[in-house]
């Protein structure tokens, strides 16, 4: 576009507010464009409303040459005189002796909406509308929207609100808001709509990273206000797209003392997946949130070793004053993951990690028969594995299977299909093998008729027998136990003060399996299955002493002098005031066992240390003013008796530690009370024993899990779909913190709800 010369308003231009040319000629109304549109000529220059307008073919050192537009055939360029802005001068307007709104030229969609609602020339062919034909609903919607008086001021935000949180929480794609479909929907319930709905997808990208960092900055000032620590979960993912991207979520306790769980961020992750790599990266996001210092609590994370230097190294950053026995003791473990390594290692052996290696590898270069192979070393397992992916494998075997009817009291299992098993996904092996057992019958009638297709080896290198279907029995009957557990860890009802007193339990519950085992290998010397399994659940309960003594080997190869488990799984139950020391006792004391009782004061001992360096003494308690009295008129009576009752001289009430006092007293008795209870009880008490209440509430803020990360992931899993591949990193986070911060939405009654999505934590 070139650059117009310099003014010079005419000696004596005309005024015209209203530009007018003679408009009784027929040729100048036309009711169908089907070449050029002819006009009488616009003046080179006029004036409105006092500034001057020139026709910019006049001025331009370049010539005015118009783009392919059909605007252009109903109007053409003027250059304003007040700022030297090329505006648009529309030739309808000039006949109809209407006043000229002089849009200025930054693009066509302003010319085309005037042009349609003004001129009845539609906006995307250019054709001028014949008034006797028939209006499609859309422009009928639109003249509704151009006559209707109603629409909001302040309300404007909040229909923006409310269409992003739609957006972003449903997953939908920007360009759909684009549709045609949609946007008479919309102005079908409302008319005024029209005007304020964007019309292309990069308009509801920027709204949506405007909420986000709205939304952000609060949950920025709630930290800041936050009753304990900030304790963090991380995890990786490589996405669809795909990117390597860090899930970062904070657990606390806020302002209110509601426990939250919430995602800070989500970062792409550049170069080598290391400790010092990710580290930086939280390093970056914990700076944005002014989370640094004493705020930052704890790290619960998966058992990857690169986790232990992530968690050095941030610490080292942001704490430095803390030695490494302290850092070290901020990294805690999943529980979860550990449940999942233990039930892995019962399954497989104790080479289970050379296998999964091994069939992932085989997975990835599509050598299936390799996989298979492989399988059949497991006993009924394998066995189990390769049946259902063989009936799986095919829509044909699919509907062989589905086609099988037991009926009487089985024919709740008549539709059901086969679950295959998955390496990554908790408690898939335990599904598995319950709906195989729920189907026994039609895996057996199945294998019975089935006959393979051409080229096919069919199942009879796995079918199951008896003896299968009762080793199948026992082992889901032990891996009922690590579901169990996996499900009474989860959720928004569980902290830190269950995560030893259910790995104890499980280690229990593997012992048992592991001597039932050892009897039914006695009683059957001769058969090979129960002397596996043994050895598998040997594997098992190594895999769970291992880290309920924290003598895991990478741990122990870096660390060897540093073999005990971090205070706060301890603390965390013993500031339970409904529980204290008392599942210790129960557990470790009573028994009578020297070793354990050797664990119990060990422990004993690193909490008491936990609160003498970290928490005795440094949250000092604010004392308020005294509010003013009103001054009274002398009485002696009446002052002697006040004086008499008032309190001169302070004492110490008692010289013991706040903690010694607390642990002292017998526990509270509610078989019932949870985590809420025991939060409430510690507010209670926030004011009168801060330091002891802060101390509570930092180990309760803590969940045993990091599984809201793996929440975190399945969302933008379906935010990532194939038509929306491009998407950047910026706007993949801006959708997923917007879609856990706004929650999931609250109904009367959705027990009948399809959607089952990150029900994470709320920013009101």
């Amino acid at each position: 576009m070139s650059t117009p010369t310099s003014l010079t308003p005419s000696p004596a231009p005309t005024p015209s507010p209203a530009p007018t040319s003679p408009a009784s000629t027929p040729s100048l109304t036309p009711t169908s464009f089907s070449g050029p549109v002819q006009y009488h000529d616009p003046p080179d220059e006029f004036v409105q409303d006092r500034i001057t307008y020139v026709k910019r073919a006049i001025i331009s050192n370049k010539g005015c040459r118009l783009g392919s537009s059909h605007i252009w055939k109903y109007g053409l360029q003027y250059i304003r005189g007040s700022d030297k802005k090329e505006v648009y001068y529309c030739h309808e307007c000039m006949v109809g002796k209407h006043k000229q709104e002089l849009f200025v030229i930054n693009g066509t969609s302003r010319v085309r909406n005037h042009l349609e609602q003004k001129h009845q020339i539609d906006s995307r062919s250019g054709i001028r509308r014949n008034s006797s034909t028939q209006k499609s609903v859309f422009d009928q919607q639109k003249d509704a929207a151009a006559s209707s008086t109603f629409f909001w001021k302040d309300s404007v935000e909040k229909f923006k609100e409310l269409l992003i949180r739609w957006i972003v929480y449903c997953h939908i794609a920007f360009f759909q808001l684009e549709s045609q479909y949609f946007r008479e929907l919309l102005f079908f319930l409302n008319p005024a709509l029209l005007n304020h709905l964007p019309k292309a997808a990069r308009t509801i990208r920027s709204w949506v990273m405007n909420a986000f960092i709205s939304k952000k900055q609060q949950l920025k000032d709630d930290l800041h206000h936050s009753r304990s620590r900030i304790s963090i979960s991380f995890d990786l993912w490589t996405s669809p797209n795909p990117y390597a991207i860090l899930g970062v979520v904070a657990m606390w306790i806020d302002a209110t003392g509601k426990r939250r769980t919430t995602v800070l961020g989500m970062r792409r992750v550049y170069g080598e997946h290391t400790g010092e790599n990710v580290g930086s990266i939280v390093i970056e996001l914990l700076n944005e949130y002014n989370i640094g210092g004493d705020l930052i609590g704890y790290f619960m994370l998966d058992n990857a070793s690169s986790n232990d230097t992530a968690v050095e190294f941030i610490l080292k950053e942001l704490c430095p004053w803390m030695n490494s026995k302290q850092r070290r003791h901020r990294r805690l473990r999943c529980l979860g993951h550990i449940i999942n390594l233990c039930c892995q290692a019962f399954l497989m052996g104790r080479n289970c990690e050379k296998y999964l290696a091994k069939l992932e590898k085989h997975h990835l270069r599509g050598d299936y028969a390799k996989v298979e192979e492989l399988w059949k070393k497991f006993g009924c397992l394998g066995r189990l594995h390769n049946l259902v992916r063989y009936i799986r494998l095919t829509p044909q075997r699919r509907e062989e299977f589905a086609t099988i009817v037991i009926g009487g009291d089985l024919s709740a299992f008549d539709g059901l299909e086969l679950i295959q098993n998955n390496s990554t996904r908790w408690n898939s092996w335990f599904h598995s093998i319950t709906r195989a057992l729920n189907v026994r019958e039609r895996l057996e009638l199945f294998s019975a008729r089935h006959v393979p297709g051409k080229g096919s080896q069919g199942i009879a290198n796995f079918k199951l027998d008896g003896q299968h279907w009762f080793e199948l029995e026992k082992i889901e009957l032990a891996l009922k136990d690590f579901y169990a557990a996996t499900l009474l860890s989860e959720g928004k009802n569980t902290t830190l003060a269950d995560w030893f007193s259910t790995l104890d339990c499980l280690l229990r519950e593997i012992n048992e399996t592991k001597d039932h085992y050892h009897d039914i290998h006695t009683e059957d010397d001769n058969n090979f299955t129960w002397k596996y399994l043994q050895s598998c659940a040997d594997a098992a309960w190594s895999k769970c002493a291992e880290y309920y003594n924290n003598h895991q080997l990478n741990w122990q190869n870096r660390f060897p002098e540093d073999t005990d488990l971090p205070p706060a799984y301890y603390a965390a139950q013993i500031l339970d005031p409904y529980r204290k020391w008392a599942w210790f006792r129960q557990e470790w004391v009573l028994q009578g066992d020297k070793e354990k009782q050797r664990w119990f004061d060990n422990a004993q001992l690193a909490v008491k240390q936990l609160w003498e360096t970290e928490y005795k003494g440094r949250y000092p308690v604010e004392m308020l003013a005294p509010p003013a009295q009103k001054e009274r008129d002398p009485d002696p009576a009446f002052d002697r008796q006040r004086e008499h009752k008032r309190i001169r001289t302070d004492a110490p009430v008692s010289a013991a530690d706040l903690y010694d006092q607390y642990t002292s007293t017998d526990r509270l008795h509610d078989e019932e009370a949870g985590c809420d209870e025991a939060i409430a009880y510690w507010l209670s008490r926030y004011d009168s024993q801060r330091d002891l209440a802060r101390f509570a509430l930092d180990m309760f803020a803590i969940s045993p899990m990091s599984d809201e990360c793996e929440r975190l992931f399945s969302s933008a899993k379906l935010t990532i779909v194939d038509r929306r591949g491009r998407l950047k990193a910026d706007i993949i986070e801006a959708c997923e913190c917007l879609r856990a911060w706004y929650g999931k939405p609250h109904v009367e009654d959705d027990s009948d709800s399809e959607d089952n999505g990150n029900d994470s934590d709320r920013i009101n």
